[in-house]
């Protein structure tokens, strides 16, 4: 009997895309080595179909957490990115199927038979958990792209996700603007499908606004500083060595490992808490020194993260292959 692949994930506006854009990157993976590949989305999750569509990809509105469907299935393994799962219900899944999750800290991950935590510290070694950076997913366009540190700034980049659910993004802009346009430096804004929040930065002529671009990459190269949250995207910018500034939407994306000074991020915390005087400081800061980009760049390049999806894919195919 052949094994199928079931994806469960979630994505809106609160949660942001990044669990739609990972299970688009495995499915199309795992469909070339010749599996048949399901996506399931929750009712009010619509998101997931409009971005999967775009990839030429279907996905199916599903009620998986009740529904007879999963209840009845077997000899299929399951890949979950629906954050914390609950123990009963990969319990349930795992009476004739296999179970993957990603970004699970819930009780649920005690009883997967694999769990990929990308973006969280480990806390204590668990048997099939993986954490960390070098597990962390990159799509092809960041495969053989660089940025060179210039001397001067002449542009920087200001995206918060899918969705930017807290508005980061007016944040941000609203306290870097006269400086920019001060001192020629082109603000250049790449919003994501669920962005709701257009019509608040039109007091900002000079900006420049992008949606759902084709090469993410190729863009960030093109800039020298960018602003993000700390969601996949400081992955992303580290894999080509952009200095960033890190603005977080939520608690829990506080606690994700890679968004620190470490790492090379300045990490700024939560936008409700922000004050527009600080963004500003920081981001001057960065801009006036050449020496210190240079140095934060070296640092990102010094993290191997191109090979994470070879590296997950082949502990995917490790519990797909076992009997």
């Amino acid at each position: 009997m052949s094994t199928d692949i079931i994806f469960l994930i979630v994505g809106n506006q609160r949660l942001g895309t990044g669990h739609i854009y990972r299970s688009i990157i495995y499915r199309k993976e795992l469909t070339v080595l010749g599996f048949k590949c399901t996506t399931y989305y929750l009712p009010g999750d619509d998101l997931v179909k409009k971005i999967y569509e775009q990839y030429n990809m279907s996905a199916e509105q599903l009620d998986y957490l009740n529904s007879n469907i999963i209840k009845d299935s077997y000899s299929n393994v399951y890949i979950l990115d629906i954050l914390d799962t609950s123990k009963e219900f990969v319990c349930m899944l795992k009476e004739k199927n296999k179970v993957i999750s990603f970004e699970d800290l819930g009780p649920g991950s005690e009883q997967a038979d694999l769990v990929i935590n990308a973006l969280y510290k480990q806390k204590e070694i668990k048997a099939n958990h993986y954490f960390g950076h070098n597990y962390v997913e990159l799509r092809e366009e960041f495969d053989n792209i660089f940025y060179k540190v210039k001397r001067k700034v002449k542009n920087v980049l200001i995206t918060f996700g899918g969705t930017d659910p807290t508005n980061s993004t007016l944040l941000v802009v609203s306290s870097i603007y006269d400086y920019c346009i001060s001192n020629s430096i082109n603000i250049n804004i790449v919003n994501g499908p669920g962005y709701q929040y257009l019509n608040s930065l039109d007091s900002f002529p000079k900006i420049n606004i992008r949606c759902n671009i084709d090469n993410m990459a190729k863009t960030m190269a093109q800039n020298d500083i960018a602003f993000c949250s700390a969601g996949r995207t400081i992955y992303e910018l580290a894999s080509i060595g952009v200095p960033s500034i890190v603005v977080t939407h939520n608690e829990r994306e506080n606690n994700h490992l890679f968004a620190t000074q470490e790492y090379g991020f300045f990490n700024l915390g939560l936008s409700k808490f922000l004050e527009k005087k600080r963004v500003l400081k920081t981001y001057i800061k960065l801009v006036e020194d050449y020496q210190l980009r240079m140095h934060i760049s070296n640092i990102m390049l010094e993290n191997n993260l191109k090979e994470g999806k070879k590296r997950v894919l082949k502990l995917i195919l490790k519990v797909i292959n076992e009997k």
